[in-house]
């Protein structure tokens, strides 16, 4: 049996056992795979890669805390003011620009709480 993607031809056979097994390798989020009257399969990418398109929009000092944040999510304001070399009010003011832009999100209370990357893809 073989299964058009749109793109080619992909044998069903060993290559869908394949796959699975290269996602994991790679860290990625297993594929899934629908049987009805079509056949589709989900691949999921890199929240980093999907990130990829917005780090035009975003200035040098945006990266660097998305950066630390991937490091750390309990990261606070005044530990990115020493790690980056700006002022507290402009570390704010970055993550705001931020969380608008949708690239990043805080969890739970200032204190205790955790940031998260927002996944794109």
């Amino acid at each position: 049996m073989k299964v058009t993607d749109g793109f080619g031809t992909i044998k069903t056979g060993n290559s869908r056992r394949r796959r699975p097994c290269l996602v994991k390798t790679a860290g990625l989020k297993e594929p899934v795979f629908k049987f009805d009257s079509t056949f589709k399969v989900t691949f999921y990418r890199d929240s980093e890669y999907a990130l990829k398109k917005n780090t035009e929009k975003v200035t040098e000092n945006q990266q660097k805390i998305i950066a630390e944040m991937r490091k750390n999510p309990h990261v606070t304001a005044v530990e990115l003011k020493g790690i980056i070399g700006i002022s507290r009010k402009s570390v704010l003011e970055n993550i705001s620009k931020l969380k608008a832009k949708k690239i990043i999100d805080r969890k739970g209370p200032d204190k205790g709480g955790h940031w998260e990357i927002v996944d794109r893809g």
